[in-house]
């Protein structure tokens, strides 16, 4: 850690990256982009009008800048914040009230409000080798991201949800555009989610707003990549590392009209670092988006064929002495997952005088074959097929009557029927069936939320949540039928936002929602739906602060929260090494502080230094038949990271980046695993953003760590296994850019 601390100092030294001109859009507080106004640079004679579209490109050096439009009130902030933004919104004149409710999303003020909420910038998506957003989103404050190698199985935990992501993701809702990819039973097959397929990242680590329906364990929304301005470009990029990496990837877009169509393709693949651990992902993407008059239509489409072996678990010896061995017997079987995934949605906004009326369909539909084993006790051959729908209604205004209250009713859907095939497989050989079943699950969440202003300084929000699902079980083997329907459950939502002044804030709130147990917990080993496991009850409370009205080109952001989890869903092992078993704990209860802090420490025409930090202390406490059972499994007491990233300083184009990531030891039952640390360091190169951009790297993984990451992470509970990751990795890039107009910064 030393090291990698002096590694970032020497880094501080260096310069900053060429800033060229920085284009971005304003728009009204309904999304529509301005016809007219002006930017002018805060202390200097420099002014730019907005053009006809919304866009503005400054091409001058600026801390702080203002801008002003007619009928809407003015606004300050720094260039970088624009940039990285993408859109600037304006709101209404004081004393009117601004609309905070879902719309097609991404929109900024909705993602953000009264929540903490980590804005990963395009810069930040674009780095590390891509494989997976796992390398920008753990530079967010509470979140875990787990991956067997470059690419291969993800788990993915927001403030402690690991102990139910220990074969996937769980609790944790995740959108890509408008439309949720998680199913009917709260699962998230996160890998969906390729880097290449997302414009922008934001992760909500407090519990979802009822607008969101359930999302108890946070939010990940993904906004589609759409050109920001008029015009039409291109991409393409090639990466090659250790360990057999390579990735592949184009990127086309135009945007003309008030219609944007965005098209790709990704071919990436990995034999990775140990053995039996190679993984693959091919995929295909549009989005398209047409506006006309008071209409806003937006379609995606994704499909996906992807594949990871699984080395299995070893244990602390191995992982010492032989980190690149797998598992024997899941070499044996042959242990591995291949999936086929296609995700579609259409999506439209009306405005219908001064309410708007949103209306969303989507479905997915996902095939898997999973041979898996670790002991012949553990092993088997699944074959599952999943079929999801989702449908989705809102209403709201900006006012209520001639009140300033801004509300919104809507309704969300989610249908699944999951079908599971699993036969035997000792020692690799196919047998008779272990179990066949039908699931049906249908969740219904119904959501009113209003935002009041009062006076200059203070908002209030209130809402409530109404949750129900349903499942129906066959048992193609026994020839039963078993039905389960949860109680409809209230959730209450409600908060207070109080300007302090020089754009300082506090935000208080309260949250409620429900972690739905899945087809996988449910059935458990035998397949047989369980009537005794239950959803898990989130309630949380937080207290934030943040300077994001101040103007300053440095944004901070802290949070203090307790959530308690009432019938958390564990984990336990099963008889002689067999299958896991799940049950409900009493309760589990986790306190924390987040902080993050973000933005140039310099800003000039030609010398710009950026910091991002993080900082994140928990306390967890699992408790069973009235019994401590002490910190709640994979729940870390600390996680702290420094990125610094300087480009321009030697060579014109020249960019540094190193960042460095610590991890406090873990529980694991009676036990805990040790500290870890990553680090890493980029070097790159790109040419003068005109109508072309040619951007070269070398990005070192793990730089002081010649045999493994800091990704072991626990699997079982009362046990201490390991999952070895990639040793010191190096990675080179290359990506082209080319454009009918200047080249955005944040596309290059």
């Amino acid at each position: 850690m030393t090291r990698a601390l002096i590694v970032l100092s020497l880094l501080l030294l260096a310069g900053v990256r060429l800033t060229g001109q920085t284009c971005f859009t304003v728009s009204g507080p309904d999304g529509r982009a301005v016809r007219e106004g002006t930017v002018q640079c805060i202390g200097q004679v420099h002014t730019q009008a907005i053009d006809s579209l919304g866009g503005v490109c400054v091409q001058w050096p600026c801390d702080s800048m203002r801008i002003v439009v007619g009928g809407f009130a003015p606004r300050t902030l720094s260039l970088e914040e624009a940039r990285i933004m993408g859109v600037v919104f304006l709101d209404q004149p004081t004393g009117e009230l601004n609309e905070v409710v879902v719309e097609p999303w991404p929109r900024e003020r909705d993602r953000h409000a009264l929540a903490s909420t980590a804005v990963l910038d395009s810069t930040l998506t674009a780095d590390f080798e891509r494989s997976s957003l796992r390398g920008s989103a753990q530079w967010a404050p509470g979140v875990q991201w787990d991956e067997r190698g470059h690419g291969g199985s993800p788990r993915l935990s927001i403030r402690g949800s690991m102990a139910r992501s220990v074969y996937g993701t769980r609790g944790v809702k995740a959108y890509w555009g408008p439309f949720p990819i998680t199913l009917a039973d709260g699962s998230t097959p996160i890998e969906l989610l390729d880097p290449l397929l997302v414009g922008s990242l934001d992760i909500g680590r407090s519990v979802g707003n009822p607008n969101y329906g359930s999302a108890p364990s946070g939010l990940v929304l993904a906004g589609g990549p759409f050109r920001e301005g008029p015009g039409i470009d291109a991409m393409v990029e090639a990466t090659g590392g250790s360990f057999g990496y390579y990735r592949l990837g184009a990127l086309g877009r135009t945007n003309k009209n008030g219609t944007s169509l965005t098209v790709g393709v990704v071919h990436q693949r990995n034999t990775g670092y140990r053995q039996q651990e190679s993984s693959a992902r091919d995929q295909v993407f549009l989005t398209a988006a047409y506006r006309y008059k008071r209409t806003s239509t937006r379609v995606f489409a994704t499909w996906q064929n992807a594949g990871w072996d699984l080395p299995g678990s070893v244990d602390e010896q191995t992982m010492m002495s032989a980190p690149r061995t797998a598992n024997p017997y899941s070499i044996l079987v042959d242990a591995h997952i291949e999936k086929q995934q296609l995700m579609t949605g259409v999506s439209n906004e009306l405005r219908l005088g001064g309410i708007t009326v949103r209306t969303g369909v989507h479905g997915q539909m996902i095939d898997k074959t999973n041979p898996y084993g670790t002991s012949p006790l553990n092993c088997g051959y699944k074959e599952e097929t999943a079929r999801a729908l989702g449908a989705r209604l809102t209403i709201g205004a900006d006012r209520l009557f001639t009140l300033p209250l801004a509300w919104n009713i809507g309704l969300e859907a989610l249908s699944e029927r999951d079908h599971l095939r699993e036969l035997y497989y000792t020692n690799g050989i196919k047998g008779d069936i272990k179990l066949n079943g039908d699931t049906r699950i249908s969740n219904l969440n119904a959501f009113a939320t209003t935002v009041a202003r009062l006076g200059r300084t203070t908002t209030l929000h209130a809402g409530v949540g109404l949750e129900r699902t349903g499942y129906d079980h066959t048992d193609e083997m026994r020839r039963t039928r078993a039905e389960r329907e949860t109680s409809p459950v209230v959730l209450p939502y409600s908060g207070v936002e109080q300007d302090i002044g020089q754009g300082y804030r506090l935000r208080l709130r309260y949250a409620g929602s429900i972690s739905r147990a899945t087809v996988w917990e449910l059935l458990g080993a035998d397949g047989t739906l369980s009537d005794q496991l239950r959803g898990e009850r989130v309630r949380e409370w937080e207290l934030g602060a943040d300077n994001a009205g101040s103007g300053g080109p440095v944004r901070a952001d802290v949070s203090l929260y307790h959530r308690l989890v009432k019938d958390m869903i564990t984990q336990r092992p099963g008889y002689n090494d067999g299958p896991a078993i799940y049950d409900n704990a009493d309760q589990a209860s986790i306190m924390g502080m987040e902080l993050l802090v973000n933005g140039p420490v310099i800003a000039r025409e030609r010398a710009r230094m950026e910091v991002l930090g993080t900082c994140t202390v928990s306390a967890s406490d699992l408790r069973n038949n009235g019994q401590s059972e002490g910190d709640i499994p994979g729940v870390p007491l600390l996680m702290a990271g420094l990125l610094v990233r300087t480009d321009g300083i030697l060579l014109r184009g020249l960019g540094l980046e190193a960042g460095a990531r610590m991890t406090s030891g873990m529980a694991t039952g009676g036990a805990a695993t040790d500290p870890t640390h990553v680090e890493h360091l980029r070097v790159s190169w790109r040419t003068p953003q005109r109508a072309m951009g040619l951007s070269v790297f070398v990005h070192v993984e793990n730089l002081l760590d010649t045999r493994y990451s800091g990704w072991i992470t626990t699997n079982a509970p009362g046990g201490r296994y390991y999952n070895p990751a990639p040793a010191r990795s190096v990675f080179f890039g290359v990506r082209l850019h080319l454009a009918s107009g200047p080249v955005h910064s944040s596309d290059t």
